[in-house]
């Protein structure tokens, strides 16, 4: 909001305005400001109306014009790490974000911040979601690894770590490099041992989301420290979440499992029959099929 301030001199009255846009790159307040000069033969009501309308239209002219805006994304983006993310999240949060910059700058760091339109955002958003656009390795999942030897020992031989040993043989994905070396040490062919898997030919909903947010917060800590006056970001359309539907037993597997806990301890019979009842789908089965289940877990129980 601007200030006024009311000087008289030897030239007559002025009115000093002051206006302040925020703050810069190093925290210091950006202010500016302007003098005006009442006409001669205005009157006292007359000139605080004028006055108050100079005052607004500075006020319109200064919104986002000062060095605060002028700092591109990458830059405050990098001190945004040092001011925020580094003091107030956990590091393995912020070794997460890391891995958001590279594409990130490339498409929006090169853009002043008081520039940056949520278009510009929307754009990157979108250009997440096409084809090929990821570059994950190629990786590779163990078909089944022999027990010749322990598994310390093969890391031993292989050079890697135990955990990243363990993991190969719990089916878990691996890079290719370490693939090639098990198989070696194994003294293999590394295609008999596992199965290569191909690139991901696009990035996941859920990644693209996290790259967002990524952008979102950096944004949202400049409108804070009143370097731009909204997030462009929050207008910005994204792709939907994948949701898959999970695999569960139909009334009759339901059945026949509660029947074969005839000779279970009862609170393990009450366990799984609440359980079994409480599931949304048993319950419109149920609904459907009347008082079939309730027979059922009756005589289970």
């Amino acid at each position: 909001m601007a200030t006024i301030k009311k000087r008289e001199g030897k030239t007559g009255v002025s009115y000093l305005i002051r206006v302040s846009s925020g703050y810069d790159v190093s925290g210091n307040q950006v202010v500016h400001s302007m003098t005006w000069r009442p006409e001669p033969g205005m009157k006292p009501k007359q000139i605080e109306k004028e006055l108050q309308r100079q005052a607004v239209l500075f006020e319109e002219q200064c919104a986002g014009k000062g060095a605060n805006g002028a700092i591109k994304f990458e830059a405050f983006s990098r001190q945004w790490f040092q001011e925020y993310a580094e003091p107030n999240l956990r590091i393995r949060t912020v070794a997460r974000l890391h891995q958001f910059e590279d594409r990130t700058y490339t498409a929006l760091g090169h853009i002043r911040l008081d520039k940056l339109t949520s278009r510009h955002i929307q754009s990157f958003i979108n250009n997440l979601g096409e084809d090929g656009i990821s570059t994950r390795r190629a990786g590779a999942r163990a078909k089944e690894l022999p027990h010749s030897i322990t598994q310390k020992e093969l890391a031993k031989r292989a050079g890697v770590g135990p955990s990243t040993v363990s993991a190969a043989y719990r089916g878990e994905r691996v890079s290719l490099e370490t693939a090639e070396k098990l198989a070696q040490a194994l003294e293999q062919d590394m295609k008999k041992l596992f199965t290569v898997e191909t690139v991901k030919e696009s990035l996941s909903p859920k990644t693209i989301r996290n790259y967002h947010s990524f952008v979102s917060s950096v944004l949202g800590y400049a409108v804070r420290m009143g370097m731009i006056r909204d997030n462009p970001a929050r207008n910005v359309i994204l792709p939907p979440m994948e949701h898959s539907e999970k695999e569960c037993y139909t009334l009759e597997e339901a059945q026949r499992f509660l029947d074969s806990l005839d000779s279970a301890p009862t609170k393990y019979q009450a366990f799984f029959v609440l359980a079994v009842q409480g599931h949304p789908r048993h319950r419109l089965e149920r609904a459907d099929q009347g008082r079939g289940m309730a027979g059922g877990v009756g005589a289970a129980l």
